[in-house]
């Protein structure tokens, strides 16, 4: 076991095991039990099998789970899963199915463990050669990451599978053998059963090189990355919006990646390179339209005079879209990913200043018609020339929420506000509201 998962087992108390019965799983299992008999009485283990219903001793593997944590007081849930044919193939429908019932199943403070090791690691490393990836599929599996609210570990990625197979048979139990892993038309059993043992056999210190070369790139992918969100910060209108201006002088490879981060820092899986260098194109032609991407459902990238925007909204109603703040004390999500709002006591350059008052009834809208006043001297104006004014442009204008007490106007977050007299003031204190995009 990694040492570092050691220091994890004395600090940490309560841990799920993602249990399927094979020899790595097996082990994880065994190696967790002689922990707590030994060295922390005080270690809450669950594990949790998952039947996939694809082969036809799976009932009897669940079985076999069943009397395994019997015999070792572990308790055990079992969840079945049906897999259909989609274009991620069964593996990956598989894979994703499993991690929403880890997501339902783990406790607050309970950290979820695979058995996943070395030669996993090495032959996910040879299935993103294969698919032509970048650093992120060649940094291979992480050891530690944030999962739902707690955090997954595999505790054996640094265990080649023969020292798992000795460690097993020395301690004499029973494992599930999976037919299906020597079926040769699944990729990773091909790598698993043609490709590695050539390379292992020819050189035997392959495994561990493998692994070298897989830290190398995850230290290479973390440089830039902090690089990455520097420029990003520097070059940042708000969370939904970038400016190009700067950034498309920069080299080709280096934009790409850039804005590849900045899509990824809002927690959108996204691979596609070829897109981003599209727009890298288009912003050097230097067209003055709007160029809207779909990069994935309901997430749009739109540039519009060197700036790129994420627009995650996709509401078919959005004129007749009104949320009420009923309790303005407390922070409002709005839905559709069209932002939150809450009152702040600090002032702000985009903030609008408000009087709370029972009687008045705060509301935002999201599309408005009619003249109105900016300030005291001027006339009634259309909204569109206030827009037009105010420099802001068309994109800005749709993330702007309009925010209304009862029926009066009072302003377009982030934008401006209408200066009137005492606008719901009745000796009340003053609030700022703050908008986040």
């Amino acid at each position: 076991m990694i040492k570092k998962f050691k220091k994890i087992l004395n600090k940490n108390k309560k841990f799920l095991l993602a249990y399927s019965g094979g020899i790595d799983s097996t082990a994880l299992l065994i190696k967790l039990i002689n922990w707590k008999k030994k060295k922390n009485k005080n270690l809450q283990l669950r594990a949790i099998h998952i039947n996939h219903n694809l082969q036809k001793k799976s009932k009897i593997w669940e079985k076999h789970c069943k009397k395994i944590c019997i015999k070792y007081k572990i308790p055990l849930i079992i969840k079945n899963i049906f897999i259909q044919k989609t274009k991620l193939g069964i593996e990956g429908q598989a894979r994703k199915q499993r991690y929403k019932i880890f997501k339902k199943n783990i406790l607050k403070n309970e950290i979820l463990l695979t058995a996943h090791n070395l030669n996993d690691q090495c032959e996910t490393f040879f299935l993103a050669l294969k698919r032509g990836s970048g650093l992120n599929g060649l940094s291979g599996i992480a050891y530690k990451k944030k999962f739902y609210k707690s955090f997954l570990i595999r505790p054996l990625l640094n265990c080649t599978r023969k020292k798992i197979k000795k460690y097993i048979k020395k301690k004499k139990i029973c494992w599930i053998n999976d037919d299906s892993n020597e079926n040769i038309k699944y990729e990773r059993n091909f790598i698993r059963k043609k490709i590695l043992p050539k390379f292992t056999n020819k050189w035997k210190f392959f495994l561990k090189n493998c692994l070298k070369s897989i830290k190398i790139i995850k230290k290479n992918k973390s440089i830039i990355k902090k690089y990455n969100n520097k420029i990003i910060k520097k070059n940042l209108i708000f969370k939904n919006c970038l400016n190009l201006k700067k950034i498309i002088k920069l080299n080709q490879f280096i934009f790409v990646s850039i804005i590849y981060q900045w899509i990824k820092n809002h927690k959108i899986k996204f691979y596609n390179y070829k897109i981003i260098k599209k727009i890298y194109f288009f912003i050097k032609k230097k067209k003055k339209k709007i160029y809207k991407i779909e990069i994935k459902k309901y997430v749009y990238l739109i540039i519009y005079k060197k700036k790129i925007y994420i627009q995650k909204r996709n509401v078919k109603n959005i004129k007749k879209l009104i949320i009420f703040w009923h309790n303005p004390k407390k922070k409002l999500i709005f839905p559709y990913s069209l932002g939150k709002v809450k009152l702040t006591k600090k002032k702000t350059k985009k903030s609008i200043k408000i009087f709370l008052n029972k009687k008045k009834l705060l509301n935002f809208r999201f599309y408005i018609k009619g003249k109105f006043l900016i300030n005291k001297k001027k006339k009634k104006i259309k909204i569109k020339k206030i827009w037009q004014l105010l420099k802001i442009n068309i994109i800005e204008r749709k993330h702007s929420p309009f925010l209304f007490s009862n029926n009066t106007f009072i302003g377009a977050l982030n934008c401006f506000s209408i200066k009137k007299k005492n606008i719901l003031k009745k000796k009340k204190k003053k609030y700022y509201i703050k908008y986040k995009k």
